[in-house]
């Protein structure tokens, strides 16, 4: 956490630190003090059944306990999401800052996208944050990284079940990026042909008992859907490789990350709330496009990938999230409208 708490002690010239403070604050300020996101009312609910000693189970254990624990100390909902979304972002923010030298871009893209959605599904924002945090120890195998490493996925897994995925990042280790590349795109393949058969699998049937009746979830995706999706991750991901090809100075872990994330783009088939295995990983991806633009020679270069990826996702942003998108209603609107 110490480089966190570096940047907060900024200085006047220090822009990146400046930004980067104030991106912080304004994210932070849309998830703790909300109270219209479109779970605030579901998950307030159920602070007052467990205060009512109701035993309540359609949601992760660990979550589940984390509840019943603020319950004990006498937190309500609101309390308890200010300090839960605090926690989540220095995960994410001490691992932006251990990995670029613009932090502050990766949480401008960061909001673009995912962020709305994160502000409503707080408990795998939570899981997403440890996975971030815990990508450090995947920097070098040995015994004592791969025991931190796997107890940060389990304890992932107790806000929520999708973070078991991330056991697969355990082939970052392999050393060569080539051969990361080859494994992704093999599984990736694999589970095109498979995914079907991925409906009866011990994985999804908890993901399903784990949405409560009171929610109404999407069940699948319609092609347009999922031709935009695998379009808009295959962009992200193919300016990775050209990233690299230009600039191999970079750091193989978060590059490995990426590479690696494409495994999940074939889960979008089997339902549209799969998004969220490639979502994992999609801050790492905007870490290594942030690096990689920064750390271009030229500054003309610098600016104009940084101008042009950014107006992309400011684009994704208004197509996903903006006045004329489905989730404008019931995500977008509520989230600004509803922050006091």
């Amino acid at each position: 956490m110490s480089d966190f708490f570096f940047v907060i002690k900024i200085k006047k010239r220090n822009k990146i630190g400046i930004l980067f403070l104030f991106m912080l604050l304004f994210l932070w300020t849309l998830i703790a003090f909300n109270t219209a996101s479109a779970d605030f009312d579901y998950y307030s609910a159920m602070f007052a059944r467990i205060r009512s000693g109701i035993t309540y189970y359609a949601v992760e254990g660990g979550f589940y306990y984390l509840c019943k624990f603020a319950v004990m100390l006498n937190m309500d909902y609101s309390f308890f999401l200010k300090i839960y979304s605090a926690i989540g972002l220095l995960l994410i923010s001490s691992t932006i800052i251990k990995y670029t030298k613009k932090p502050w871009l990766v949480l401008l893209f960061y909001f673009c996208y995912p962020f709305i959605l994160d502000v409503a599904q707080i408990r795998h924002f939570m899981a997403v944050a440890i996975f971030t945090f815990s990508v450090r120890y995947l920097e070098e195998f040995n015994k004592k990284n791969l025991i931190k490493y796997c107890m940060f996925v389990l304890l992932a897994s107790t806000q929520h079940v999708l973070a078991f995925s991330f056991f697969f990042f355990l082939l970052t280790y392999v050393k060569d990026n080539k051969k990361n590349v080859k494994i992704s795109i093999a599984f990736m393949i694999v589970l095109f042909i498979v995914q079907r058969n991925l409906l009866d699998t011990w994985i999804y049937r908890s993901i399903v008992s784990a949405r409560d009746a009171e929610i109404n979830y999407s069940h699948g995706i319609s092609t347009r859907m999922f031709l935009q999706y695998a379009l808009f991750y295959s962009i992200l991901l193919g300016f990775c490789i050209y990233l690299n090809m230009i600039n191999n100075s970079q750091s193989d872990l978060l590059f490995k990350i990426s590479m690696l994330s494409a495994v999940f783009i074939p889960l979008l088939l089997i339902d549209f709330q799969f998004t969220r295995f490639f979502r994992s990983s999609i801050i790492v991806i905007y870490m290594y496009i942030a690096n990689g633009i920064s750390t271009m020679e030229k500054y003309n270069n610098r600016f104009s990938y940084g101008l042009l990826f950014s107006i992309f996702m400011i684009i994704i942003f208004f197509s996903l999230f903006g006045p004329s998108s489905g989730y404008f209603e019931t995500l977008t609107k509520p989230i600004f409208t509803g922050t006091v």
